[in-house]
């Protein structure tokens, strides 16, 4: 998003300059050009006409020349609506038809001129149009339409003669024509009349503009694309500076929500910053009171052993058997829960994990005969026939398997079946019974510690910590708990742990 906001102002930017070029610089290069013309003009006219031909060679050091010829006075231009036209004599001509034709006025005021190419505006007019010849051609007199120009002369050239042409108004005219690949500019000088031959001296200043090359803008480019590579680099090191941190705390946040307990280096900006160490102190109050609460679990059950161990000792000796049943079953059900208590926390705390190889096919196999033994209806499933090893603790691995059997035979209805599958780097171990499974919007609420789910639960005696004490075996393992439906209704628990 960064990169593209940068390419997007960047091209607008471009955009904007060339507007620029094109509506206000363009604009002054004609005026101040249309200005050195006519001081040009002015300073030519104001030499006698027999010094100026010297003049301009000279002030030009030889680069410049002036044309001077003597045309007919009556010599004219006519036009048609197709903006074809012709130089023809004056209709008036006393010399009548049988005079032979008079010489072509551009080949008079330049002889070379079957050499190159002539183009000229006459935007006075109102007519965009160039003038070719050729000694060769059998029409050689025909004004042909700028849009005919050839593509290989430079065209910038001819649009800014154009608009030098349009901006002078008192009568100078500016030509372009090529000799070989040298333009050349023609400025018209105020013609004069011969009154002894009657024809009219017209003077041309002819400027060569070889030196006039394009303008190089390869290093403008090369300097655009440069601080524009700096601006990208530049701001990819600042967009990494504000979301690598960002995903640190990302990581982290995943680590806590799985329950490992992980604080962050505050990096980057300050706002960023300030974010890191506030995620810290909250990981910090969650560590304490994770503390109180595993110190509680862990402590109460044990001060609570030796009062229920005498109250059971003293409901022995009642006499009065239907009383001292009740009561025997109510202690009993508080040293179950005291039980539930003092295995969630030897299972939640990692600490007390010691982690092995292991092949979790054999495993399986060896915790469902143990369970085959106690007489209770536990199935073993799809095994796959290659060992799957994973890194993990037998301990707390027998509580996970455990907890899940004794929560399908108490909530839910046998048969409880029990299988391996291996899905890509991960084994999947699937716990499934045949009760009335776990709505889909509470099996979240279901892993919470201390959740009873008493709309899926018909029997007392659980504080709401089996599946709270396998999801945290699981986490512990770095893996994942996931709950479904089965495909004949119950409870689908699926366990995937990573492969080694």
């Amino acid at each position: 998003m960064t990169f593209a906001t940068i390419i997007l102002v960047q091209t607008a930017i471009f955009y904007a300059v060339n507007y620029l070029k094109g509506g206000f610089i363009e604009q002054i290069v004609t005026t101040q050009v249309s200005n050195s013309i006519n001081v040009i003009r002015t300073s030519v006219l104001l030499l006698p006409p027999s010094r100026r031909a010297e003049f301009v060679r000279h002030a030009s050091n030889g680069k410049w020349s002036l044309w001077t010829r003597e045309l007919p006075q009556e010599t004219q231009i006519l036009c048609n609506s197709k903006l074809e036209c012709r130089i023809i004599p004056n209709p008036t001509d006393q010399f009548g038809t049988n005079r032979s034709p008079r010489p072509n006025m551009l080949e008079k005021v330049f002889p070379n001129l079957g050499e190159f190419n002539f183009f000229f505006d006459d935007s006075h007019q109102n007519r965009d149009h160039y003038l070719s010849h050729s000694r060769d051609s059998s029409d050689s007199n025909t004004l042909t339409p700028l849009d005919k120009i050839p593509l290989n002369f430079r065209q910038d050239l001819v649009k800014l003669i154009k608009a030098i042409n349009a901006s002078l108004d008192d009568g100078t005219r500016v030509g372009l024509s090529q000799s070989g690949n040298v333009p050349i500019l023609y400025i018209s000088l105020q013609p004069q009349i011969n009154p002894f031959n009657n024809t009219l001296i017209k003077e041309w200043l002819v400027i060569p503009i070889e030196d006039i090359e394009p303008p190089n803008i390869s290093l403008v480019y090369m300097l655009w694309i440069g601080l524009t590579s700096i601006l990208l680099l530049g701001s990819g090191w600042y967009a990494w500076r504000i979301t690598a941190p960002l995903t640190k705390l990302t990581h982290a946040a995943d680590r806590l929500g799985k329950g490992e307990s992980t604080k962050v280096v505050p990096t980057g900006p300050l706002e960023i910053k300030l974010l890191g160490l506030h995620f810290n102190k909250m990981v910090q109050a969650l560590d304490q009171a994770k503390t109180v609460q595993h110190t509680m679990l862990a402590g109460l059950p044990h001060d609570l052993k030796g009062p229920l161990a005498r109250m059971r000792l003293r409901i022995e000796m009642l006499e009065n058997e239907p009383l001292r049943k009740g009561m025997l079953n109510d202690v009993q059900e508080m040293q179950s829960i005291i039980e539930q208590f003092i295995t969630y926390v030897r299972g939640a705390d990692p600490s007390r994990y010691s982690f092995i190889d292991l092949n979790i096919n054999q495993w399986i196999d060896e915790r469902v005969n143990a369970w085959h033994e106690t007489s209770h209806d536990i199935v073993l499933g799809e095994m796959p026939k290659e060992p799957l090893m994973v890194k993990g603790d037998t301990l707390a691995l027998a509580r996970l398997i455990d907890n899940l059997i004794s929560n399908s035979l108490k909530h839910g209805a046998p048969p409880v079946e029990i299988s391996l599958k291996r899905e890509g780097k991960k084994a999947v171990i699937h716990v499934l019974d045949h009760g009335q499974g776990i709505p889909e919007e509470r099996r979240e609420e279901a892993v919470q510690a201390f959740s009873r789910l008493d709309s899926a639960r018909t029997k007392t005696g659980s504080v709401g910590l089996g599946l709270a004490l396998v999801n945290a075996i699981v986490n512990a393992h770095k893996g994942e708990l996931e709950l479904a439906e089965a495909p004949q209704g119950g409870l689908l628990v699926k366990i995937y742990l990573p492969l080694i």
